[in-house]
């Protein structure tokens, strides 16, 4: 039987990173999760050792002709 553990690299589109950092970092804190990495304005992650969580700014997408 397998037995889950953890998640690995669980990624959130955001689109306001600022915003979504205020919201996700005290939460985050509260989860019992470290930094793990920040890169300024565009992407940041959380892990606990069993599971590494990150926001990150959506890109933009052309519209495709339908």
């Amino acid at each position: 039987m397998v037995r889950v553990v953890g998640i690995d690299h669980l990624v959130i589109s955001v689109g306001d990173f600022e915003r979504s950092k205020e919201f996700y970092a005290p939460l985050m804190a509260f989860l019992g999760f470290d930094v793990e990495a920040e890169y300024e304005g565009s992407m940041m992650g959380w892990a606990n050792g069993m599971t590494l969580f990150w926001i990150g700014v959506v890109l933009a997408v052309a519209s495709l002709p339908v």
